[in-house]
């Protein structure tokens, strides 16, 4: 992905250096500078304006270090919030964007308790790292919660309702450093094995008020996080028509000018 931005950003004139903090770098393209162990930081702010990333699971703190001292877009808060889920169900929350019915668990025991009072199925999901399907177990009933906690492995769980949807959505839109928002048309995603195939775009039978409550969902996260860039927001549509957000990821910030990195 980050690839993919630098050679739409090189027709603008943007530069582009990579931090890799893998050691296995994919871009094949501008400089990179693989940094693993954190060495070579300073050099790489010495090379660059503004910081964007391609993948929200980073260190929190390492972005943190990059705001010291250059622009980060999005901010080490919207990662935070982004690959978190209790962080993310609070922020869902507290601005009235409804979700499937959870609970938060840290123990086999709490996650027995929790299917029985949301009732079975209930999908269990790591609160961090958790991506395609990773991380994750369904329940199909109470007595496969120590099997599901011990599959897991993590300390802490979101423990989420089934929902009966009829079919998951995404929103996309984009806010620039001057609050400006432009949205994207709602896109129909299809998932095979938990991992996203395709999706399609827009779609021909949505109903023009459920674009715009999703467009006040995105709006109002937008606004909270004081976000620059693109984010997404997926939903599950249930059979009448309501929408209920499941997870939000961050996404690229559009190229302008200047020089770039992408990590």
């Amino acid at each position: 992905m980050g690839r993919m931005l630098a050679l739409a950003g090189y027709p603008l004139g943007n530069r582009f250096t990579f931090l890799d903090t893998t050691g296995h770098p994919s871009a094949g393209i501008g400089e990179v500078i693989v940094d693993p162990g954190n060495q070579y930081l300073a050099e790489f702010l010495a090379k660059v304006d503004v910081v964007t990333y391609e993948f929200e699971h980073l260190p929190v703190q390492l972005v943190r270090e990059i705001e010291e001292h250059k622009p980060v877009y999005p901010s080490s808060r919207a990662i935070e919030v982004c690959q978190n889920r209790v962080e993310e169900k609070t922020l869902f929350d507290r601005l009235g964007i409804p979700t499937p019915a959870y609970r938060v668990v840290e123990s086999a025991e709490q996650l027995e308790a929790a299917a029985r009072e949301l009732g079975c199925p209930v999908v269990a999901k790591s609160v961090t790292e958790g991506y395609d399907g990773k991380g994750q177990a369904v329940l199909k009933q109470p007595e496969q919660a120590f099997e599901a906690w011990n599959a897991i492995g993590h300390s802490q769980l979101v423990v989420e309702a089934f929902v009966d949807f009829v079919r998951e959505v995404s929103m996309i839109a984009v806010r620039g450093r001057d609050g400006e928002v432009v949205f994207y048309p709602m896109a129909e995603n299809q998932h095979v094995d938990g991992i996203l195939r395709y999706s399609v775009a827009p779609l021909p039978d949505l109903d023009a008020s459920v674009q715009q409550t999703a467009d006040g969902y995105i709006r109002a996260l937008l606004d909270e996080l004081d976000y620059v860039g693109v984010l997404a927001l997926e939903l599950f549509q249930t059979r009448d028509g309501s929408l209920l957000a499941n997870e939000m990821a961050p996404a690229f910030i559009t190229p302008a000018t200047g020089r770039w990195m992408v990590q």
